[in-house]
């Protein structure tokens, strides 16, 4: 049994890891439908405002339930390319030296 003022001994260990594949958040079905559909639209010659303006007609919402702008259907291109990017980077995964310390 240790006293009060006995010394008790611990471990501790630490380890650094990086990589980009630690978090990654699926797209949903409506998400990845919005995008394929913007860009097949996009490729017909459809300006982003003539896009929100179809979507709006159909009644389409945005993933967070408002009503399209140009500039959501910019910002669902931009972030997914952002995205993809990000996901599809090399890197060089590294995980440091294991440390194991007795104090």
């Amino acid at each position: 049994m240790y006293g009060l003022n006995d010394h008790i001994p611990s471990l501790t260990f630490s380890v650094t890891t990086k990589s980009n594949k630690l978090w990654t958040t699926p797209y949903s079905d409506y998400q990845l439908y919005l995008y394929e559909r913007i860009t097949k639209l996009r490729k017909e010659g459809l300006g982003y405002r003539k896009i929100s303006n179809l979507f709006n007609k159909e009644g389409l919402l945005t993933c967070r339930g408002k009503k399209f702008s140009n500039s959501s259907i910019h910002s669902i291109l931009k972030k997914k390319n952002i995205r993809d990017e990000r996901l599809n980077r090399e890197f060089k995964t590294e995980v440091s030296e294991f440390k194991l310390d007795c104090v």
